[in-house]
Order: C-alpha cells, then structure tokens, then sequence
C-alpha cells in the first residue's frame, strides 16, 4: 500500500520528530544540570568540609597559643612574686643587721671615737653637732628623730660640740647647728644653719630633700 503523503503532512511529521528531539535533548539537559548541580554541591560541600577543618586547626592552634601564654604569664608572674619575696627577705635581713648596728634610733654619741667607729661601719651618718643652749637645735633633733625611723639604713647621731673642741676643729664645725652628711666615710656636705632649709621652722620634707640630693635617700629608701 502506497501512502501519499503531502507537504502538511510532511510538515507536521517533520515538527513532531523535532519536538520528540527537544524533549529528549531537554531530559537530557535536565539530567546533565541535575548532575552539574549535584557535582557543583558536591564540590561546595568538600570545600566547606576543608574550610571547617582549617578553622578547627587554627582554634586548635590558637588555643594550645592561649594556653602557653597563659602558662607563660602565670611562670611570670610567678618569678616576679618570688623575685619580690627575695627582696623583701633581703631588706628584712638588712634592717635587722643595721638595728644590731644602733641604727633606726636618734641617739647622742660621747667620744670621738665612737664617732669615727659610727663613720667606718655605716655607709650613711648624718651627725648633727649641737649645742644645749640653742633652740634651732631643738628644732632639729624634732626632726632627725622622725627620720631616724623612717629611713633605718641612715644612722642619725648627735655629739655635743662644746664637748668635742678637737672633733669640731678637724671637721671645721663653725657654726651650730650643723649637720653633716657622711656617706662611706667621706663627708658629702654639710647642712649649716636653716638658711638652705628655708629658714626657721622647715618643713621636714625640706630636710629629706636635701638627703635626695646628695644620695643619701633614693626612690627604693622611700618606697620600703
């Protein structure tokens, strides 16, 4: 049987293979970005996998870090608290030493000798060279007897002048009162006077100023 076909139906035989084709082509493609997609995710996701145990690292890292900073501070602290015992220890050790040697008290001396004996065993002296009838001197022992206790590793004496013609002429005391600063033996400078004080009633900061500037105080005598 002979099938005549015209060009209608050749026409829409032609559109149906073609829509047949698109609609195969179009599963096709379906299939294939379905699998892109999926091979996309796929990816995205190992990537997020890796991301996330990079960040696990690093927290790791950062936290064996804290863990030796904190460890490395807390040694720290550790040896500055144990540095700082020490020095109390030390001072401690020190005061107690330089109270056996009569320090810490504002006391008077009787001889010349002793005087000497004072210079040669403390590293510090202030030795004020009075006289009983003088009231700035008075004045002076109010203070010297403070200081005494606040600074231990300076020893504070007092020799009365009258008494000691021939010490007063060596050290060419002049004038009353006066106070002499004595650091390893040697004589540093002497306070005559209230002049460089600030005249009559100065404060007894004045006073330990004066120390500061010729050495006989520092920052540590202060802060201990």
């Amino acid at each position: 049987m002979i099938h005549v076909y015209t060009k209608k139906h050749v026409d829409f035989i032609i559109s149906s293979i073609c829509y047949i084709h698109i609609n195969s082509l179009n599963c096709l493609y379906a299939k294939m970005n379905n699998n892109i997609t999926k091979n996309i995710e796929g990816q995205i996701l190992e990537a997020l996998k890796d991301k996330e145990k990079e960040i696990d690292h690093e927290i790791k890292k950062y936290e064996t870090l804290e863990r030796k900073i904190y460890d490395d501070n807390d040694e720290e602290l550790e040896n500055i608290k144990n540095k700082r015992l020490q020095e109390l220890k030390n001072r401690h050790n020190e005061n107690r030493r330089l109270l056996s040697m009569g320090h810490g008290v504002y006391k008077e001396i009787l001889s010349e000798k002793e005087f000497f004996d004072i210079c040669k065993n403390s590293t510090n002296v202030c030795c004020h060279f009075y006289r009983n009838t003088t009231w700035r001197c008075e004045y002076l022992d109010s203070k010297l007897i403070n200081l005494s206790k606040k600074f231990i590793h300076i020893n504070f004496i007092k020799i009365n002048a009258e008494k000691s013609p021939f010490l007063c002429d060596r050290l060419k005391i002049w004038c009353i009162p006066t106070l002499m600063l004595i650091q390893n033996g040697k004589t540093e400078h002497s306070i005559i006077g209230f002049d460089e004080l600030g005249g009559d009633n100065f404060s007894e900061q004045a006073l330990i100023n004066i120390l500061k500037k010729w050495k006989l105080i520092n920052q540590t005598d202060e802060d201990g």
